[in-house]
């Protein structure tokens, strides 16, 4: 027979056993959450730029996040090994040219071809109609985007700011990562003839937005790559890389 006391935590067990179904169905949300992260801005520089905001995403909700980029990022080219990053979604828009995204008739394709992934949150870095609507077409619930309407005169990264701190609770003061494979890094310290005991530069030819005195990029290895814009001089045994705001090359 059960006593008044045995019968009293019947209820408390249920409310536990309730609490404890929530916080593993959470778990596994997270686990099978997947996240957008739109990034229009031209160019391999402004990719880099919302890296670290990206990479906030990623770490607040503990899954890699995808991104909508244009094709003259290069995001797929260097993006693609960073585990913080998932899919790369390739934005086929470019000036002056019919492209498949481009018109009314684009964004419903663009929105198509969005609601296939079944994205659970989009991050829209930009303050366009159009990805707001986009994103509702797509069938993504959960919008997160800089204030409508206010593109003019817009500051590159503040927004950026504010919508991660209004989003996630989170201020962001780390520099952009951008993680390389080791065998990779080992076969350009052979290829350049990398020397541990010397200054290496490397020249690439890339636009970066110089918003910060110190932007770097590590790497786990001793010999980079380090891309520094700080004012004291780089330690010997790195690998330096300068960037020049150019697209031809002269031999």
């Amino acid at each position: 027979m059960i006593t008044d006391i045995e019968a009293a935590k019947i209820p408390l067990i249920f409310v536990i056993l309730k609490i404890y179904i929530k916080i593993l169905n959470s778990k596994v949300y997270k686990s099978n959450m997947k996240i957008l992260a739109v990034q229009n801005r031209m160019g391999i520089g402004d990719t880099v730029i919302f890296l670290p905001y990206i990479k906030a995403i990623s770490q607040k909700f503990r899954v890699p996040v995808s991104l909508l980029v244009k094709e003259n990022s290069k995001a797929d080219q260097f993006l693609n090994q960073s585990n913080y990053i998932d899919k790369i979604i390739i934005l086929e828009r470019i000036k002056n040219k019919n492209s498949r995204h481009d018109g009314i008739l684009g964004s419903f394709k663009l929105a198509n071809d969005l609601r296939k992934h079944k994205f659970d949150k989009i991050f829209i870095f930009n303050s366009s109609l159009r990805f707001n609507l986009i994103a509702k077409l797509a069938g993504i619930k959960d919008v997160h985007q800089y204030p409508l309407f206010k593109k003019t005169n817009q500051h590159i990264t503040q927004p950026a700011k504010d919508l991660i701190k209004q989003s996630l609770k989170s201020e962001i003061t780390s520099n952009p990562e951008i993680q390389i494979d080791q065998d990779l890094i080992e076969s350009a310290i052979s290829k350049f003839d990398i020397k541990n005991n010397q200054l290496n530069i490397l020249h690439v030819i890339a636009w970066l937005y110089l918003f910060s005195e110190n932007l770097c990029f590590t790497s786990s290895t001793t010999y980079g790559p380090l891309v520094t814009l700080s004012k004291s001089p780089p330690a010997r045994g790195k690998l330096i890389i300068i960037c020049s705001p150019t697209n031809t090359v002269s031999s």
